[in-house]
């Protein structure tokens, strides 16, 4: 079984393999899977909805904020969007980060870096997450549409050599495109 396993990502540069309940599940697509990384305050949620609202058909976009977990009680909330959420992190081409983010989003993109999987910001504007180090050194990308912004992370040595800028969010699609391919 190893073997054809082998053989058929050898032949296919898109199959994902994934861990699901202690299974390998191989998923065949030629879509951008994308875990969105986002706060997930009333506020922030519209933000979201805008943000993706620019990503294209070529994404397939995972919001945390999408799952229904009202059939389950509250003690098993948790558990319940830990693992829903956590498959669709192993299945996923990149993270998306829209800052401010939680400690959950913190520990998200630690899991990422830790996997070596792009884990891309795109902000538009400064916020407190500027300062958090390890979040910033766990990134492998920020975009953002701000000229001054864009500015402040060529001004840090940590954030100087992964900042990019683009003239609208419009163009956060093309970018997260090249991106996977190479080709930023």
């Amino acid at each position: 079984m190893k073997f054809v396993l082998f053989f058929l990502l050898l032949l296919n540069p898109f199959l994902l393999i994934a861990h699901k309940d202690q299974h390998i599940v191989v998923h065949h697509s030629s879509y951008i899977h994308i875990y969105l990384c986002p706060p997930l305050t009333e506020t922030a949620m519209a933000y979201n909805n805008e943000i993706c609202g620019e990503l294209d058909e070529e994404f397939l976009l995972f919001q945390p904020q999408d799952p229904s977990l009202n059939t389950f009680l509250d003690s098993q909330r948790n558990l319940e969007t830990f693992q829903e959420d956590f498959v669709e992190m192993l299945n996923a081409d990149l993270l998306l980060v829209l800052p401010p983010y939680s400690r959950d989003c913190a520990w998200e993109i630690g899991w990422f870096c830790g996997k070596q999987r792009p884990a891309i910001a795109y902000a538009e504007m400064a916020g407190d997450w500027m300062s958090d180090a390890m979040v910033k050194g766990g990134l492998t990308a920020i975009v953002t549409n701000n000229s001054l912004l864009y500015k402040a992370f060529l001004d840090d040595p940590s954030t100087a050599n992964k900042c990019y800028l683009i003239n609208s969010r419009e163009y956060l699609g093309d970018f997260l495109k090249s991106y996977i391919c190479g080709t930023h």
